[in-house]
């Protein structure tokens, strides 16, 4: 009686550590990872059935139909309730479990994988959960950005209300709101938006065009980048405060003047990066292109620009941002309209609400150049983008 109740006690503890075994290796979804738990498992298993065997109690657990062996191949039905059945059915899904562990069952060319439960349900809660999961990997700016706004107007909205600030210090969100809307519906707001980004975009046409055409011919001739760097550099280093107020005496107040100082402002990165991109190119592939006897536009166009492209767009990146400081800069110096007009205007009348609803549209007008220039960047580099995939 004793020697039965200390065999069931065995069976008892061999059980208890098996079924825990078996959960973990039903979490594995992948047979490469169960393989890793199914040595100790099967260890278990054999150790649990011998004790069985030679206690005679717990019979109910093992399959009718097992034979005398553990490593005996399963051949009843599949809908049992046993756990030695499921275990058994199981193992067999794992491909040649037999040689990577000796006492395992052999694979019957099946695999049945995890039950039908379990591979319903997790499925759709992946499907669930990762497609917001997936949205915020890939956008996470986006994803933070509805908490950064309402975190920071919180912030704004409690600060005023505790120092009690007066309008023209610092108004409440709410003002600026009101404010936003009454110059929208006069039409205010939309006419200085459109000056100045006006002002951008000639700036950003010559400039850029300036820089690619010099940019080119300074990275493919190291004898005119000898004459002219010390020229360019010595003209980045006046700011650009300082010739707003030239240009202004020298071509008027209106817009011609703003565009000049966009100009300059963007000439400097895009010319920088379009001379480092041309001179990154591959002397060797140059030198095949040229043995295919590839013309000058052929070869410009098959190579040298886009081994390039991607770093004048980091140049290019930089210089829609300091456009937008060009404008408004020079709108500071003289200009009866524009964000930069405005931001005086409200400076001078104490309308503080004013100045914040430039200051919005301003950044508003840098962020959607910025990803404009970022969309078009992921479209014409989307062949690096897969290359980088398949390499991975």
């Amino acid at each position: 009686m004793g020697e039965g109740a200390k065999s069931e006690g065995s069976a008892v503890s061999c059980i208890v550590p098996g079924l825990f075994g078996y959960s973990q290796w039903l979490l594995r979804a992948t047979p490469g990872v169960r393989v890793l738990y199914l040595g100790p498992l099967l260890c278990r298993a054999h150790a649990f059935r011998e004790t069985i065997a030679h206690a005679g109690c717990c019979i109910w657990l093992l399959p009718a139909h097992a034979g005398s062996s553990v490593t005996a191949p399963y051949t009843g039905p599949e809908a049992t309730d046993s756990f030695g059945s499921l275990f058994l059915r199981q193992s067999r899904s794992m491909k040649d479990s037999s040689i990577l562990f000796p006492g395992a069952p052999a694979d019957d060319g099946t695999d049945q994988g995890t039950p039908p439960a379990f591979e319903q349900s997790a499925p759709q809660h992946r499907r669930k959960t990762g497609r917001v999961g997936d949205w915020v990997a890939r956008h996470p700016a986006l994803a933070a950005f509805p908490f950064v706004l309402g975190g920071a107007l919180l912030l704004w909205e409690a600060l005023v209300r505790w120092q009690e600030y007066p309008v023209f210090i610092l108004p409440r969100p709410g003002h600026v709101l009101q404010k936003t809307l009454a110059m929208a519906a006069d039409g205010s707001l939309l006419r200085h938006t459109r000056a100045t980004a006006t002002e951008i975009g000639a700036g950003l046409l010559i400039g850029l065009t300036l820089a690619f055409i010099l940019g080119y011919w300074l990275g493919r001739s190291r004898t005119l980048d000898r004459i002219l760097s010390p020229y360019l550099v010595a003209s980045q280093t006046i700011p650009v405060v300082a010739i707003a107020p030239l240009l202004v005496i020298w071509f008027g107040s209106g817009l011609l003047s703003k565009v000049l100082v966009t100009t300059i402002m963007v000439f400097f990165p895009t010319l920088v990066s379009t001379v480092v991109g041309i001179r990154n190119v591959d002397a060797d592939l140059r030198e095949l292109m040229r043995s295919l006897r590839a013309s000058r536009r052929q070869l410009f166009l098959k190579l040298e620009l886009p081994a390039a492209l991607p770093v004048i767009f980091g140049g290019l990146k930089l210089s829609v941002i300091l456009a937008v400081v060009g404008a408004v800069v020079g709108e500071f110096v003289g200009a009866d309209v524009g964000l930069g007009f405005l931001i005086n205007l409200g400076r001078g009348v104490l309308d503080t609400p004013m100045i914040f609803v430039a200051v919005l549209m301003i950044v508003l007008l840098a962020q959607s150049m910025y990803w404009t220039v970022t969309l078009l960047e992921s479209y014409l580099l989307r062949w690096k983008q897969l290359g980088l995939t398949d390499g991975d």
